[in-house]
């Protein structure tokens, strides 16, 4: 009976991890625009001291003609305002200005503000981007209707050592680019994110949401989806509109990260992305529970192995397809290594994220205040 369960299960995730490959567009030809659309890029900073020069160096670079830069210090403790000052004092198309609120989304919102461009474009402080960027990303609104547009984030990739990073944002990549075109979006990023100003402002921004430190990415594109249906998003992948992120130096933060995200699951209304939450959590206690099967001799030892090599198997060949269009070629074993840990790193995020404590560029919050 274990057996064929598990062999019913292999089989679906197995089939399932196929036709999310075959389904994997890669990279779009991109059209381009009849007239170019103003931009404000809004990156909110706080404590990036370490990441200032490095992100500057970048926003230096970018080519697009009608653009403004509108950096937001969200009340850093180091020197980042002060950096931040000195590089770009007397550079034309540069703004930087303090959060009048407490938190990213308020960053945000503090740039939306005085933004002057028709698109706003944000990122983060710790990103870098090819100069042709902006162009790429603003092209995703040729089609008038189009009023969100997304793009692919990944860490950066270090040789040719192990990153499970790179390997599980593979998975978010694949997810993403899959339920956009299914027109069931789930997530997207705001590292990579551009949306028209007039949409944002149509759909309040993020209001109803504003206490959650997470979200300011899959809140408002649920409500723009919802606001102007599913074919009003876009999930794009070009040439140079990849953004590579600091890959987290410690498993903690890392968990750190996840915790955040994952804990403004409860507040999202729509089914099947609470099913999907809930799918994946059940998922990786039916992978770890093998375990169990295998000591108390419900699983053989040969069954265990294929079950964990099926497993493997697929996720190798989706997750290969979405890193090889950024020409990133990590070894088989750092699949097989990822496919055995990550049960065990979304549990471990799954269990911190019922006690709603989390902390963030120095600031703890706690989701839920009578959780003891």
């Amino acid at each position: 009976m274990m057996l064929f369960f598990y062999a019913f299960l292999c089989l679906g995730y197995f089939g399932l991890l196929l036709w999310m490959a075959f389904k994997w567009q890669g990279k779009q030809g991109v059209n381009s625009l009849e007239k170019s659309l103003s931009v404000s890029l809004i990156i909110p900073c706080r404590n990036e001291e370490k990441n200032v020069q490095g992100l500057l160096e970048h926003l230096f670079r970018l080519d697009y003609e009608d653009l403004e830069i509108i950096l937001v210090d969200d009340q850093s403790e180091d020197r980042t305002y002060d950096l931040i000052s000195a590089a770009i004092n007397g550079k034309a198309g540069f703004q930087l200005i303090s959060n009048s609120g407490f938190g990213k989304k308020e960053a945000l919102m503090s740039g939306v503000k005085i933004a002057k461009g028709e698109i706003i474009l944000t990122s983060d402080a710790d990103c870098q981007v090819h100069p042709e960027w902006v162009k790429e990303m603003v092209i995703g609104f040729s089609d008038t209707a189009i009023q969100l547009v997304a793009g692919p984030v990944l860490p950066e990739y270090q040789g040719h050592a192990f990153s499970f990073e790179l390997i599980e944002w593979a998975s978010i990549l694949l997810t993403t680019q899959v339920s956009f075109e299914q027109g069931n979006p789930l997530m997207c990023s705001a590292a990579n994110l551009a949306y028209r100003k007039s949409a944002f402002q149509k759909v309040e921004g993020f209001k109803g949401n504003l206490e959650e430190p997470s979200g300011d990415d899959e809140f408002l594109l649920k409500k723009v989806v919802e606001h102007f249906g599913n074919h009003s998003v876009k999930y794009q992948v070009s040439d140079y509109n990849l953004v590579l992120t600091k890959p987290y130096s410690s498993l903690k933060s890392l968990i750190s990260q996840r915790v955040r995200w994952a804990g403004k699951w409860s507040q999202n209304k729509d089914f099947v992305h609470r099913l999907t939450a809930i799918s994946s959590a059940l998922l990786q206690i039916i992978w770890l529970a093998s375990f169990i099967f295998l000591f108390s001799g419900a699983l053989t030892f040969t069954q265990f192995l294929l079950i964990w090599a099926i497993k493997i198997l697929g996720e190798f060949l989706a997750l290969r397809k979405v890193l090889q269009t950024f020409d990133l070629k990590p070894a088989f074993w750092h699949y097989v290594f990822t496919g055995l840990i990550h049960p065990v790193f979304v549990l471990g995020v799954v269990g911190r994220t019922f006690s709603g404590k989390i902390e963030w560029k120095g600031r703890e919050i706690n989701r839920n205040p009578n959780f003891v």
